[in-house]
């Protein structure tokens, strides 16, 4: 079930997004990415319910920062790098 986004929750949100986005930003290296990542934050903020999150700019970075926010395309482009030979 989701919420809907309220004008008051839309506001608080968008205090902590040029933060959220630095952070995302600086891990991934590309606007587009850390954008991608922003979104995702802003989607999972408005799927929990109003109080729910006690000290919003203390919890809203941490989406953008889990495996499946800004770490997981550095993960996927390690795994596609190439790797060193030890020989």
């Amino acid at each position: 079930m989701t919420t809907a986004q309220t004008p008051d929750r839309a506001a608080e949100f968008e205090r902590h997004r040029p933060r959220m986005f630095g952070l995302a930003y600086r891990m991934l290296g590309s606007a587009e990415e850390a954008q991608d990542a922003v979104q995702d934050a802003y989607l999972r903020f408005g799927a929990t319910e109003p109080g729910a999150v006690e000290h919003v700019g203390a919890r809203l970075p941490a989406p953008v920062l889990t495996a499946d926010g800004a770490l997981g395309p550095l993960e996927s482009a390690g795994s596609r790098a190439p790797r060193p030979s030890c020989r």
